[in-house]
């Protein structure tokens, strides 16, 4: 993976390298992960993240938030979980969890369909 990496970045530029690899990501937590969730629909895509609307056992229909790990700030997604634990205010949305899966953070978070 690296000297694919290496080689891509060599022949095509940054902005290619990470268009790709950014690809190559999502469709990984398509294959390998899915097994643990069953993916409803795609609620939206980013410069930085994919959101699916998926459906986990244990939390019911939630959002999940898929983003390359290079983009992904620990203690920015630790700061907000820590703000909203514990609180029952209706109007904030709380997130669940974070994993990391191969080069994809995954954060799981309530999913507001704000009637739409």
């Amino acid at each position: 993976m690296e000297q694919q990496r290496a080689e891509v970045l060599k022949t095509h530029g940054f902005e290619a390298y990470k268009n790709i690899f950014k690809k190559i990501h999502i469709n990984f937590f398509l294959q390998h992960v899915c097994f643990k969730f069953q993916i409803l629909r795609t609620l939206g895509k980013g410069g930085f993240s994919h959101v699916f609307q998926v459906k986990k056992q244990e939390y019911g229909i939630i959002a999940a938030k898929v983003m390359n790990e290079d983009e992904f700030d620990m203690n920015e997604w630790r700061t907000g979980f820590h703000l909203t634990f514990g609180n029952r205010n209706p109007f904030i949305l709380k997130y669940h969890s974070m994993q990391m899966y191969g080069f994809n953070a995954v954060i799981l978070m309530d999913y507001a369909n704000m009637k739409v």
